[in-house]
């Protein structure tokens, strides 16, 4: 693995500083102290930084670039690669090492496979997820590849690709496994696949076990604010863990090869609760202007109870915390709206004649062949769910990180016999400055341009006024007097 490595110790802390001017703890917590380096694919920017400050310094094992041979678009098993998909794997063969930008719908999966189709070389695949793991796993058995391990969720086997669960193996190498171990050294592909935040942190540990030559960081959306890609530690991670952006395809482009549909994000005013604006303590905000917000509440489950009533519709409402969930999956139920709400840890709670009940039904496949015309979901739904029938997400839960805003409306974004958009449904929250802050936030990834995202007011009252009547809870006069009711 290549590696910067500096003549003098005690200039550490000068570099950290130099790295990071806004963050000096960031380049700290990602170097090395045993080895005095810092990870590899940090390389270019870290040399610049010592070149800058005129620090002497050598490098070490720096990878040769070379020139793929890769010309053959038709390398897996029933499927063929589009030109993007192709200039990608290219990307990859000549390089070796680099974050692939890829919207939801671009074929990621496609592209790593047709690498390691082409390469025929052991790879390690981690993620982030369980469910994210085990539909990797069957894609690599789906795409004709025969020796596929699975470390975590009590699997512990290795294979010639082996797909693992972060937490899983990094307890694993911690622990010593000299077993585990012996593969790491084996590997020549390494590819962190939307493992982000802790897992980035985790994932480097990882890699620094292992020499692979090749190493890929795969999302739809890789950092948390693409426009400062180094502005955290976590991003810094991805980026020494990989290396530099690849290849960037945004969604946008996606949409105009048809690959997704069009996404229109509909605003709902909100004013209510008035809060006092001095009270800056967040979780009693979010408690009391979302968790506890009975009319945004009835507002949003009378809307899924409206756009249920259409058997074609399949409506996925999000929310943050458990407690919501079961707030909304409540109210669906006085709406007699059979539905169910999936929460972490695999709990799963039926909502039905007989009231809520547990259950251990397949959600999704229940979801996607319309037994169940909606689905509440807590953060387990914000990745790798692939549920192409989506046609509305419904945004209970309130954040202003831009990836995660991404990530929500890629679940819905693909393309499936009849579907011409996906609907999103947002709300302004303008009853306290910290939920305006979120909502102004979100409304940055509405506008963004890569995503060509159709922004519509709306105050949909003809669709809730018979729901919120049922649930006893009057339409705010700011609705019903709004030139966008409807």
């Amino acid at each position: 693995m290549s590696r910067v490595q500096y003549t003098v110790p005690a200039e550490i802390d000068i570099l950290s500083r130099l790295l990071t001017p806004a963050e000096p703890a960031t380049a700290a917590t990602l170097l090395d102290e045993e080895n005095n380096c810092f990870p590899s694919g940090l390389l270019p920017y870290v040399s610049d930084r010592l070149a800058e400050a005129d620090m002497d310094f050598i490098l070490d094992g720096v990878p040769e670039k070379h020139i793929s041979d890769f010309d053959n678009p038709v390398v897996l098993s029933g499927i063929t690669l589009e030109p993007f998909q192709v200039g990608a794997v290219r990307d990859i063969l000549t390089a070796r090492r680099g974050v692939l930008h890829i919207g939801t719908g671009g074929g990621k999966t496609e592209i790593l496979l047709a690498v390691l189709k082409h390469l025929e070389a052991p790879a390690l695949i981690v993620t982030s997820r369980v469910l994210h793991a085990e539909n990797m796993y069957d894609r690599l058995l789906a795409r004709g590849f025969k020796s596929v391990g699975f470390i975590g969720d009590s699997r512990k086997t290795l294979g010639w690709i082996t797909v693992a669960i972060v937490d899983s193996l990094y307890r694993e190498l911690s622990g010593g496994s000299s077993k585990i171990m012996s593969a790491m050294q084996q590997v020549q592909v390494l590819v962190a696949d939307e493992a982000h935040r802790s897992a980035a942190m985790r994932s480097v540990a990882i890699g620094l076990s292992s020499p692979a030559p090749y190493r890929i960081f795969m999302s739809a959306t890789p950092f948390d604010d693409k426009r400062h890609p180094y502005g955290n530690e976590h991003d810094m991670a991805i980026i020494g863990l990989s290396g530099p952006v690849l290849c960037r395809v945004p969604l946008s482009y996606l949409t105009k090869l048809g690959r997704t549909v069009p996404v229109q994000v509909h605003n709902i005013s909100m004013q209510d609760p008035p809060m006092n604006s001095r009270n800056h303590y967040y979780p009693a905000v979010y408690q009391r202007g979302i968790v506890e917000n009975q009319v945004r509440n009835a507002i949003g489950m009378s809307l899924v109870a409206s756009l249920t009533a259409n058997p074609y519709n399949r409506v996925l409402v999000l929310v943050k915390i458990i407690e919501h969930g079961r707030i909304l999956l409540d109210l669906l139920h006085r709406l007699g709206v059979d539905t169910v709400f999936h929460s972490g840890g695999g709990q799963i709670l039926t909502c039905g004649p007989s009231g809520i009940q547990e259950s251990q039904m397949d959600v999704h496949q229940q979801f996607s062949s319309g037994a169940i015309g909606a689905v509440v979901g807590s953060t387990i739904y914000d990745e790798a769910v692939d549920i192409p029938g989506i046609t509305d997400i419904v945004l209970m839960g309130a954040d202003k990180k831009a990836a995660r805003q991404e990530q929500r409306v890629g679940r819905g974004v693909r393309c499936s016999p009849g579907k011409t958009c996906l609907r999103v449904w947002d709300f302004t929250d303008e009853h306290h400055w910290m939920l305006k802050n979120q909502h102004k936030k979100r409304k940055l990834v509405w506008e963004d341009p890569d995503n060509n995202f159709t922004q519509i007011p709306c105050a949909p009252v003809t669709m809730i006024a018979p729901h919120m009547q049922k649930l006893g809870v009057a339409i705010p006069i700011y609705l019903s007097g709004s030139i966008f009711a409807s």
